[in-house]
């Protein structure tokens, strides 16, 4: 009852404005979302997806309300370098809640096709990157070198291999990373314009034509609109966890904050303290979590996302 209650309220909302409800296979996915994906968004996937993945241009609102012209495309190995700096974005941003991937697992994504880019094209000469998606494609049993990930998988895969007893696919929605100006690429920001959006429709139309079993993903709790993302499109968060990164030395970000001012320091101390709050039920209670390790950006909380599309 109460899934209906804001299914209809989200129905009333979009229906008046520019999206739609759009899931029609509740007979398979129990966790049905409610994404408030536009129409446009999935038929210029499908189009995508149909053509082999060739480039496709496509108009876009952008985030200050103004319509851009974007292209979405598969990466290659000349844009990799590109990729990289969007990877690893300029302190003050933390490493223990921005986990970036390593050079090898994007190469290795690039050429086994796992990788999409989205580009504004401007006055037909400038491109900028607005967003990369990684979409990794694994099978159970699978050794994937992702930097993270793995261990979550493997005990959720491990499961479901207990349920179905054979062989199966699913899709790692490994990360997406978008433009927000900090990389030194270009100067303007592409957060909010609804590219991870598109690209959960993306790895999910992507799962059905692959006929894989599910997609699943990690997500940072404390990045509340990447989170509601997932779970409006029907992900269901199935797993906890705490990473601990490498500690022999000090990050960037570390180093930011030994020489900072003592403003920027009691900012980010009350940064903290507000996040530790939000995560002290899910994250700092249930998995022994404690302030002082958190501040050391070497622990990082995920939760575990997955959207099931066969049942077992």
């Amino acid at each position: 009852c109460y899934y209906e209650d804001i299914k209809m309220l989200y129905q009333i909302v979009y229906n008046h404005v520019k999206y739609r409800l759009y899931r029609s296979y509740y007979d398979i996915n129990e966790n049905a979302g409610i994404m408030r994906n536009s129409f446009s968004d999935r038929e210029l996937v499908l189009d995508f997806i149909k053509n082999g993945y060739a480039p496709i241009c496509f108009k876009f609102e952008k985030s200050d309300g103004k319509v851009a012209d974007f292209v979405l495309r598969l990466a290659n190995e000349d844009d990799i370098e590109s990729i990289m700096k969007l990877n690893n974005p300029n302190v003050p941003f933390r490493r223990a809640v921005y986990v970036k991937s390593e050079l090898n697992e994007i190469v290795s994504a690039v050429k086994a096709n796992e990788v999409f880019i989205i580009e504004e094209l401007k006055n037909d000469s400038v491109i900028n990157l607005a967003c990369v998606c990684i979409i990794l494609r694994c099978f159970y049993g699978m050794r994937r070198n992702s930097y993270s990930t793995d261990s979550m998988n493997f005990e959720y895969e491990n499961e479901y291999f207990g349920e179905v007893g054979r062989a199966f696919g699913y899709l790692d929605y490994d990360s997406v990373l978008v433009n927000d100006g900090r990389a030194g690429l270009n100067l303007t920001s592409y957060r909010g314009c609804g590219f991870q959006r598109l690209t959960l429709v993306l790895a999910e139309e992507i799962a059905i034509a692959e006929e894989r079993d599910y997609i699943c993903a990690t997500v940072s709790p404390i990045n509340r609109p990447s989170k509601r993302n997932f779970m409006l499109n029907g992900y269901k968060s199935v797993a906890k966890k705490v990473y601990t990164l490498s500690s022999d030395k000090d990050s960037e970000f570390i180093k930011y904050l030994n020489n900072a001012s003592e403003c920027e320091r009691a900012e980010y101390q009350k940064k903290v303290k507000s996040e530790s709050e939000y995560l002290r039920d899910d994250f700092f209670d249930i998995l022994n979590l404690n302030e002082e390790d958190y501040k050391s950006d070497n622990i990082v909380p995920r939760d575990y996302v997955v959207l099931q599309l066969k049942q077992s």
